[in-house]
């Protein structure tokens, strides 16, 4: 069934737009009383929940934050909408996301988050891996006229146009961002969505709305590409339980839009139609406030959530006892570079997996990426390895939603320097899904990107480290190898993990070879490694810093006895063995190539210095040397000055410890 043969039903659709008004009426009675921080009001916006009569089992809705009543049509229960207002532990989200942000995986439902249009990229992910099945499933995404200014907004339309993806972009047109007038402003009106069919509709009317979107729906099953439906409708109230309206509308407005309410238009047509009588209607909506009111109470008495018990919940713990990488039979070269320990590793992931995607520019054969990390996989593995558009936020947005359809996306970023685009996808979805869905959804995207400077006219944007800007995010897990091996025991745990994982692969490093064997172990992010035992001090480094420690040391041989760890996982980093060595040493450096303000050095530093044991045994000040607070320009005499080179490494051991 297309969709095409489905009748609209009048009463079920005024039933969840009769329901949510009274649940918004409830909801700001809780605010006023002092029982609920928060709310997000749906009034105006009811006649949505007539889409749900177009949706079908296998399709995914990306909600706005005013589809409550499209959340009760589809058969969210009025006892969740109430846990989410009230943050209770019991709610789908576990007392974590905010009313508004909806998420319901039974009912088809993604987990919502805050930052406008953000979603739609998923929505995109989802959409190309049903058609990639060839499955006529659907994905519907919500959002407001004023996040369609949004660049999401936008990738995301490009991208479901280019692939003909079955996405339904649903825009919600009340007319304002906020207090700001959106007529002049949204990309409607300015012209700029030619190049996708757009259906412009009475947003207030649930049966002309049903009948507008009735045929698209039809359209996108049959795989005719994406579509946009622009509901015009009106935000009968604030933005949220934090904004009056009448700060910037005149009460003549606001009485206007109150007369159009789509509630009351509805009923009235069901009594004039003679579906229901007024006293009826009259018995319905005391009824639906009495049940309301009932549930609301009830939940107000269930327990909040435990914050301390959902720290856990931060990532899925690591998969324990991976057994170790082994190497086709037919590769009998034992000695690799590092770019080439990349392309095994993906190789034999993807051999392994089949539910492996690689996604990013220039991927393809016969470029292989600009490092030539994977060159051969697209020929080798056909369908599953794909050229992005030159747009970072749709390479990370759009592995969310390949994951919520059981896609393990590996996604190939050209230079770590150019995921400043990507950054609010990775940090804000990707990052949070696990925990924000109490673990309803999750994405293990493995995420790499060629990283940091040592290299020679490599200028400002092609030699960054921006390591900082990963660790500290809650939910991803961040690692940067220093050999060939490590890389592939790296890339090997992150493809068995439940979450996010970044990992830097230093580009200094690609042409470097080193001997390996034919079974390569896993390796547990969180794990650093011992290079050197020693006594008189603790060196910390990773990535292209650990080359350039080993040198220093043995500038220094034999008069200073140094312990060397290679941290390799930055998050989660392994404090206990960098407490324990420094408790032996009594003295730290760490090494590291990035910027030193706010990064892992004075993090370590940091967790060392409080930790009484550790503080007790040091005999000097710890020191990080790294990058100072500025660019490294094009010229090698930038390289050279500012990042961390063997000499100054010796010169600094030798003032710790007063070698010779």
């Amino acid at each position: 069934m297309d969709g095409c043969e489905v009748a609209f039903e009048p009463l079920a659709a005024l039933g969840a737009m009769m329901l949510s008004r009274e649940c918004d009426r409830r909801e700001a009675i809780a605010v006023r009383q002092g029982k609920a921080p928060f709310h997000v009001s749906s009034v105006g916006h009811e006649s949505l929940a007539a889409l749900a009569q177009l949706i079908r089992p296998g399709d995914l809705v990306f909600p706005h934050y005013r589809d409550k009543a499209l959340l009760l049509a589809l058969g969210t229960p009025v006892r969740e909408l109430a846990r989410l207002l009230l943050g209770k532990a019991d709610s789908l989200a576990n007392g974590r996301q905010m009313p508004g942000h909806f998420g319901d995986r039974e009912r088809g439902v993604w987990s919502a988050l805050s930052p406008v249009a953000h979603h739609l990229l998923p929505a995109c992910g989802f959409a190309w891996a049903m058609k990639s099945r060839g499955l006529p499933h659907v994905a519907m995404a919500l959002t407001g006229e004023a996040s369609c200014r949004q660049g999401e907004f936008f990738e995301a339309v490009a991208f479901a146009v280019e692939r003909r993806l079955p996405v339904l972009f649903v825009v919600e047109d009340n007319g304002f961002g906020i207090s700001t007038p959106t007529a002049d402003l949204n990309p409607l009106a300015l012209g700029m969505l030619d190049g996708v069919p757009v259906t412009r509709v009475d947003g207030r009317d649930p049966g002309g709305l049903f009948e507008a979107a009735r045929p698209v729906m039809a359209g996108l099953r049959g795989g005719g590409g994406p579509a946009i439906l622009w509901c015009e409708l009106d935000r009968l109230e604030g933005h949220s339980s934090f904004d009056d309206q009448r700060g910037y509308l005149p009460e003549e407005a606001i009485r206007a839009k109150w007369e159009r309410d789509p509630v009351a238009a509805a009923m009235e047509r069901a009594v004039a139609s003679g579906l229901v009588s007024g006293d009826g209607m009259a018995e319905r909506r005391r009824t639906m406030a009495d049940e309301v009111y009932a549930i609301f109470q009830e939940v107000m008495a269930e327990p909040d959530p435990e914050p301390v018990a959902a720290l856990g919940d931060r990532l899925a713990p690591s998969a324990a006892d991976l057994p170790a990488f082994r190497l086709p039979q037919d590769f009998s070269d034992r000695r690799w570079t590092m770019a080439r320990a990349v392309g095994v590793a993906l190789q034999g992931i993807f051999e392994r997996d089949s539910s492996c995607l690689l996604f990013g520019e220039d991927v393809e054969d016969p470029k292989g990426g600009v490092f030539g990390l994977t060159r051969g996989q697209s020929t080798r593995f056909p369908g599953r390895v794909h050229n992005s558009p030159l747009a970072e936020a749709t390479i990370a947005g759009v592995a969310a939603g390949l994951a919520g359809a059981g896609i393990r996306p590996f996604l190939e970023m050209q230079f770590v320097d150019f995921c400043g685009p990507a950054l609010s996808q990775i940090v804000n979805d990707l990052a949070t899904l696990r925990w924000r869905s109490a673990g309803a959804w999750t994405c293990p995207a493995v995420i790499y990107a060629p990283y940091g400077g040592y290299v020679a006219g490599a200028g400002m944007w092609h030699s960054q480290a921006c390591e900082a800007a990963f660790f500290q995010v809650p939910g991803l897990r961040v690692a940067v190898p220093s050999t060939p091996a490590d890389a592939v025991g790296l890339f090997w745990t992150a493809a068995h993990a439940g979450d996010p994982a970044v990992i830097l692969v230093p580009k200094r490093l690609f042409p470097v070879s080193e001997a390996v064997p034919q079974e390569l172990p896993a390796i547990p992010f969180g794990k650093a490694k011992l290079l050197r035992d020693g006594e008189g001090i603790t060196v910390i480094c990773w990535g292209n810093t650990v080359r350039v420690v080993l040198e220093a040391v043995s500038l220094l041989e034999p008069d200073a006895s140094v312990e060397v760890f290679d941290l390799r996982s930055l998050a989660p980093w392994d404090k206990a063995a960098v407490l324990n060595s420094v408790g032996k040493t009594g003295r730290l450096l760490v090494v590291q190539e990035d910027n030193v303000s706010g990064g892992v050095g004075q993090m370590i530093v940091s967790e060392v210095c409080a930790d009484a044991t550790a503080w007790s045994r040091l005999a000097c000040p710890p020191r990080i040397l790294g990058r100072p607070d500025v660019h490294i320009g094009f010229s090698g005499a930038y390289g050279d000055a500012y990042l961390p080179q063997p000499q100054t490494v010796a010169e600094t051991i030798r003032d710790m410890t007063g070698a010779a």
